[in-house]
C-alpha cells in the first residue's frame, strides 16, 4: 500500500522504462483487486515515455515490453491507446533485432489474451522469431508463438516449419539426452497445428509429437490440455497410439472439463464414429458417452446440450447468411436456418428441404490469412474443414459459399445468378426468369 502511495504522488515524466515494467510486472502479481488510479497512473507514464527518450532517457527494451504487455493481460487491462503505442515499440524492436525468443513468446502470448489480432505485428514477431537460432527457444516461448499465430489465424507456414525444427531439436539433445516438452506446451502446439489445417506441411513434426505424447502420462496433463489433443487428433486425422492414449485421458479427466472442453471432445467422439476405427472395444465408446451424459446433466456444472455446441454458429444471424437466404427465397426455394443436423448437432446456416442440401455460408473468421499477402483470408481453418468432413461422411450433399467469392455489393439478379451457376446440377429443377449462359 505504502509503495501504490508512493508510485502515485510520483509524476507520471518521472519513471523511466525500467521502473514502469517493474511496477507492472509487480503488480499483475498482487492478488488483490486492481487499483484503478495506479494502473491509469502506469499507463500514462508509459505513454509519456517518447519524451523521456528525447531527452536523456530510453524507450523500453525487448525484456521490459514483455514485462509491461504481460502485466496488462494477466490484470485483464485493455488500454487501446497505450496498446497501440506498445505495439509500435515492438514493431521498431522487431525490425531491429532486439527481442529474444522469451520476449517473442511474452508479447505474442500478451497481445492475443488481450484480444488484439494485428496480423502485421504478429508477421513481424515471427520474423523475428525465424531470425533466432534453433537452440534458443524453450517449449513455453515455441508454444506461445504458435498460439498465437493461431489465435491471429495466421497461416505462416516458414514461421511453423522454423519453430517446428526447435520443436524436435528440444526433445533429443546433442549427447542424446532427453529434454522433453511440458503438457502445456504439447497441448498448445498441436492445437495451433490443427487450428490452422497445417497437418500436410507439418507431418515430421506430428509424427514427432504424436509418438512422444503417446509415452507419456495421461494423469500428468490438465483436463483442457487432453480437450485440445482430443479435438486436434479429430481435425488432424491422427492415427495409431495416440488414440488410446486419448481415450485413457478422457476417461481419467472428462469429469472436470468445462463446457468448452466438452464441445471438443464431444468433435472427437463424434469424428472416432465415423472413421469406424477398429482396435478398441465398444464399451470404451459407450463409457465416454455415459460420462459426458452425467457431466451434461450435473446441476453444478450449467450445461445445455453439448452437441448444439458443435456449429459454434453466432447467436445472431449474419448479413452475409441473410443476404444468401433471401436470395434462395427470391428463386422460390424453401430455406430454413440454422437447421441442427440431428445425428451430429451441427447448426447448419441455410437448408434445403425441397433438395434436402446444405449452404454453409462461410465468413471471415473461418479462414486463415497467408502470410504476406493482403488478400482476404482465404486458407480454410481447421474447425472448418472437420465440419465439412463430418457432414460430407454423413452423406449430406453441402455447398460452401466463401464470404470473398459471393457477390454482396451486386443487384439481385447477379446474386441469382450466382447461385444458379454453381448449383445448378443440385437445382436443376429452380424455376427463374434468368437464363444461365
Amino acid at each position: 500500500d505504502n509503495l501504490m502511495q508512493g508510485i502515485l504522488a510520483t509524476k507520471a515524466t518521472e519513471f523511466d522504462a525500467q521502473s514502469i515494467a517493474n511496477c507492472f510486472n509487480a503488480f499483475a502479481s498482487d492478488p488483490r483487486p486492481q487499483n484503478p488510479a495506479l494502473i491509469s497512473h502506469l499507463s500514462e507514464a508509459a505513454l509519456h515515455l517518447d519524451n523521456q527518450a528525447e531527452g536523456s532517457g530510453r524507450l523500453f527494451n525487448g525484456q521490459e515490453l514483455a514485462q509491461v504487455v504481460n502485466g496488462l493481460a494477466r490484470m485483464e487491462v485493455k488500454d487501446d491507446l497505450l496498446l497501440g503505442k506498445l505495439a509500435g515499440y515492438c514493431h521498431a524492436l522487431a525490425e531491429e533485432g532486439g527481442l529474444d525468443s522469451q520476449a517473442i513468446g511474452l508479447l505474442s502470448n500478451g497481445f492475443v489474451r488481450l484480444k488484439v489480432y494485428n496480423i502485421s505485428l504478429m508477421e513481424r514477431l515471427g520474423a523475428c522469431a525465424q531470425a533466432l537460432p534453433l537452440d534458443s527457444f524453450e517449449d513455453q516461448h515455441i508454444a506461445s508463438i504458435l498460439n498465437a499465430a493461431a489465435r491471429c489465424r495466421l497461416r505462416d507456414k516458414a514461421l511453423f516449419k522454423h519453430l517446428g525444427l526447435a520443436t524436435m531439436s528440444l526433445l533429443v539433445s546433442p549427447g542424446g539426452k532427453l529434454k522433453g516438452l511440458t503438457p502445456q506446451s504439447l497441448s498448445l502446439i498441436f492445437h495451433a497445428l490443427a487450428t490452422l489445417d497445417l497437418k500436410a506441411e507439418e507431418q515430421a513434426l506430428l509424427k514427432v509429437l504424436t509418438r512422444y505424447t503417446a509415452a507419456l502420462d495421461w494423469r500428468s496433463f490438465s483436463a483442457a490440455s487432453v480437450a485440445n489433443i482430443a479435438w486436434s487428433i479429430a481435425v488432424l486425422e491422427i492415427r495409431g497410439d495416440l488414440l488410446g492414449w486419448t481415450w485413457e485421458g478422457l476417461r481419467y479427466h472428462i469429469t472436470g472439463m468445462d463446457r468448452n472442453s466438452l464441445t471438443q471432445v464431444n468433435q472427437f467422439l463424434f469424428d472416432f464414429a465415423l472413421r469406424d476405427e477398429g482396435g478398441l472395444e465398444t464399451r470404451d465408446f459407450e463409457q465416454i458417452l455415459k460420462l459426458l451424459t452425467i457431466v451434461e446433466s450435473s446441476p453444478k456444472s450449467k450445461l445445455k446440450t453439448i452437441n448444439q455446441g458443435l456449429g459454434m454458429s453466432l447467436e445472431t444471424t449474419s448479413r452475409l447468411q441473410s443476404d444468401v437466404a433471401s436470395t434462395f427465397r427470391a428463386m422460390g426455394e424453401e430455406v430454413v436456418e440454422e437447421w441442427i443436423e440431428t445425428r451430429s448437432g451441427y447448426s447448419i446456416d441455410i437448408w434445403l428441404p425441397r433438395v434436402q442440401m446444405a449452404i454453409e455460408v462461410d465468413g471471415p473468421h473461418h479462414f486463415a490469412f497467408h502470410r504476406g499477402t493482403r488478400a482476404p483470408a482465404q486458407a480454410p481453418l481447421g474447425s472448418t474443414r472437420l465440419k465439412h468432413r463430418h457432414l460430407a461422411n454423413l452423406g449430406i450433399k453441402l455447398y460452401s459459399i466463401p464470404y470473398y467469392d459471393w457477390p454482396r455489393d451486386e443487384g439481385i439478379d447477379k446474386k441469382r445468378r450466382y447461385l444458379e451457376l454453381r448449383l445448378l446440377k443440385h437445382l436443376a429443377t429452380l424455376t427463374t426468369s434468368l437464363t444461365v449462359a
